[in-house]
């Protein structure tokens, strides 16, 4: 789960927006309500997953960029990153890039030689891209890879697990709660 938290760090790097406005929390679309990336990680203890590591993404922090991310443990192995855009134009082009970046990862995000494919989003009919490798892993895991923008939020969760319906229903909990908490 580590390789997943380094490869997001690249990916975010990667997908701009460092141009030092976005480092403070500032006002998002709806009127009154502000948040940053940290206060939009979900507590998730009610689901059984305790939230074993939570950082700031350093590389994201040098561009100027509010971003955090949480690895939670339990049942299933879980990774949140959220990044907070300064707004919603900015957002969708880091989620533009990200649905592509994250479709094509780098070898050490999922695994080298391990392709990904299209998966039904979790979210329909919003800004969201989902993904599942094509192949599990030595013990029968897959990796679920959801990226959705939420007003300024662009945001990351992988699902670490065995494919079933509990991981589309975890998956679903985890965005909506995110989403919820941007309005």
């Amino acid at each position: 789960m580590a390789l997943i938290l380094a490869g997001t760090t690249l990916v975010f790097a990667a997908c701009g927006g460092g141009d030092g406005k976005d480092a403070e929390p500032t006002a998002s679309a709806a009127p009154g309500k502000s948040y940053t990336a940290e206060e939009l990680l979900p507590n998730l203890d009610d689901l059984g997953l305790r939230q074993a590591e939570k950082q700031q993404d350093p590389a994201a922090a040098l561009a100027g960029q509010d971003s955090f991310g949480a690895i939670y443990a339990g049942k299933y192995s879980v990774q949140v990153r959220i990044t907070v855009a300064g707004d919603e134009k900015t957002a969708r082009s880091q989620f533009d890039n990200l649905a592509v970046a994250l479709r094509n990862p780098p070898p050490e995000f999922v695994g080298a030689g391990v392709p990904q494919a299209d998966n039904p989003p979790v979210i329909p009919g919003g800004l969201s891209k989902s993904y599942v490798t094509s192949t599990p892993d030595g013990n029968g895991r897959f990796v679920w890879t959801d990226v959705s923008q939420f007003g300024r939020a662009i945001v990351i969760v992988q699902v670490l697990g065995k494919d079933g319906k509990d991981v589309v229903e975890l998956r679903t909990a985890i965005n909506q709660r995110i989403e919820a908490a941007t309005k």
